[in-house]
């Protein structure tokens, strides 16, 4: 009885949408908060306090949580596949470029720059202080 349901089941069209979301004013930069103890890290913090102060400031600059799954459930609702890359477009300068240096880090497979979160200016002035 559990093989037809089951062919039942995955006989049905599954859609798929991959979220990109800019910043959302969230606790995400405080999510240790909630990690049981026998999960804690043992690394320290790979954001210095600069760049820590500015991912919260974006935080708290981004669209609400509710704005948030609106546009989610609005491009769920059109069949979209990637939801939030346009709409967040105008708050993440130079997107089109960290998308491409995340992507060529997997093509790569080598670590993700924490450059990505940096203002633009300050990523500039890094690569020319080297």
């Amino acid at each position: 009885m559990a093989k037809p349901a089951i062919h039942q089941a995955f006989s049905q069209p599954i859609n798929v949408s991959v979220y990109c979301p800019g910043y959302v004013n969230t606790e995400i930069d405080n999510a240790e908060r909630s990690r049981p103890t026998r999960f804690a890290s043992s690394s320290s913090d790979t954001l210095n306090p600069e760049m820590r102060k500015e991912f919260r400031r974006r935080l708290d600059a981004g669209v609400s949580i509710e704005k948030s799954a609106d546009i989610v459930f609005t491009a769920i609702q059109k069949n979209k596949f990637y939801i939030g890359v346009q709409v967040f477009s105008d708050q993440l300068v130079g997107l089109e470029k960290m998308i491409r240096n995340r992507a060529e880090s997997i093509i790569n497979e080598t670590h993700p720059e924490l450059a990505m979160i940096t203002p633009p200016e300050e990523v500039k002035s890094a690569s020319t202080d080297e």
